[in-house]
């Protein structure tokens, strides 16, 4: 049996399977453009100007003001916690103000980071509902002269400071909690580790389907034809 765990233990190194808590997020990026980079989906839960002192509203949405340190934080009904506690506004944003909106380009010149050698840094959500699907939204932000290409990757999704730098995740949490990984720059300069800017975290899970027949006839609508037919994914 020691044997037989020992042989687990390994085939899972081996094939990189996570220990992490949590479910396998599907991540896109896109670039900067404006108050509409910030998602209004369904259910916003929270969301947090990280490494700012002062909380911005951007397309309606609420990013409070970071508390700091590295214990969890409160983000609505759920917690958050960052690994990486330095922390302050470093002009990260160089440009206009995104869409003309002076909160969004405020909020982006804050972040948090990690010069101290550990090139890992790990946000760790807490309450979650198990079933739930959620949707978290990073940004790695940093425009100044010569630091637009830094590369940091989350969950092994790439991010370019000055370019696709708002990574979007969605998963259907199958924990109270969930890691995401952010590892620092990689390729010409890796000497810097991980770094947030803004995030947010909401649920967007679908409230569920109820079809109710309303005749007894085979056709027409609210038939029972008619609702089996409405029951079915469409293209």
């Amino acid at each position: 049996m020691r044997n037989l765990v020992l042989a687990v233990i390994v085939v899972g190194v081996y094939l990189g399977v996570s220990t992490l808590p949590g479910a396998t997020i599907h991540w896109t990026t896109s670039a900067v453009t404006g108050p509409d980079d910030v998602s209004t989906n369904r259910l916003a839960i929270g969301a947090m100007n990280v490494g700012g002192n002062v909380s911005a509203t951007i397309n309606g949405v609420e990013f409070n003001a970071d508390p700091g340190g590295t214990n969890f934080l409160a983000l609505g009904t759920a917690a958050v916690k960052f690994s990486f506690d330095n922390g302050a506004n470093f002009d990260a944003w160089t440009a206009a103000d995104p869409g003309g909106n002076s909160d969004y380009g405020i909020a982006l010149d804050s972040a948090r980071w990690d010069d101290g050698g550990d090139r890992t840094g790990t946000v760790t959500i807490t309450g979650l509902v198990i079933g739930r699907q959620y949707e978290a939204q990073l940004w790695i932000v940093d425009t100044r002269a010569d630091l637009t290409n830094r590369v940091r990757t989350v969950d092994g999704t790439n991010t370019t400071a000055g370019g696709a730098s708002i990574a979007t995740g969605t998963f259907q949490a199958n924990s109270n909690t969930q890691v995401i990984t952010i590892v620092g720059t990689t390729g010409y300069d890796e000497s810097h580790g991980p770094q947030l800017n803004l995030f947010q975290l909401r649920d967007i899970t679908r409230p569920a389907q109820t079809n109710v027949v309303l005749n007894t006839e085979d056709d027409g609508s609210g038939s029972l034809r008619q609702v089996i037919g409405d029951s079915v994914p469409g293209d």
